[in-house]
């Protein structure tokens, strides 16, 4: 887009995220393989100070099959591998994990308690209609844990022997308990 004015990146702190397809599935208004989030505002003053920036913002019109829907403001992030990947980092309680194309998946479909977000503009022409859409640059996001994944931790990220609760087959039948030292798999 040729003459567009220079735009910051954009940085929202306790991002309240939305519509999140982390893995990329197909549906109704998400083409296949195309990651995205959607980032709602409650602050009037930041969605005005957007859209006189130029940022795409989108409102929300209640639908009144749903209960307790309701009208809000809402950008659309998306996040790509290829040229410019993001940082995105997965924060738990016992490590920051990076996130990359091989494992964002798994943050699909899980119940995000806090994030962080920087996101890009990308300007863009397409059959004579030009816009900025929002690009992730860098993301910390932390999602609900599992009720077990304290008591499963281990600060040195190792597996030790005592973590087993399995017996081997003949162990079974012969009824004793695996040794400390006796691996829970054949080798």
């Amino acid at each position: 887009m040729a003459g567009h004015k220079r735009l910051d990146n954009v940085i929202v702190e306790n991002a309240d995220i939305i519509w999140a397809n982390f893995s990329g599935e197909e549906k109704k208004n998400n083409r296949e393989g195309v990651r995205n989030f959607c980032i709602r505002f409650s602050d009037p003053e930041t969605v005005k100070e957007l859209i006189d920036k130029g940022w795409n913002i989108k409102h929300h019109i209640p639908n009144e099959e749903y209960d307790n829907d309701e009208e809000f403001d809402y950008i659309q992030v998306t996040i790509r591998f290829d040229q410019f990947p993001p940082e995105i980092i997965w924060v738990t309680r016992n490590a920051n994990i990076p996130v990359n194309e091989s494992n964002i998946g798994e943050l699909h479909g899980k119940q995000i308690i806090h994030a962080d977000v920087e996101f890009s503009p990308y300007f863009w022409t397409y059959n004579g209609k030009t816009g900025i859409k929002a690009m992730l640059k860098t993301m910390y996001i932390e999602v609900r844990q599992n009720p077990f994944a304290d008591k499963y931790a281990r600060n040195d990220g190792a597996i030790h022997p005592n973590d087993y609760s399995v017996m081997r087959s003949a162990d079974i039948r012969n009824q004793r308990p695996p040794e400390v030292d006796d691996p829970p798999f054949e080798i």
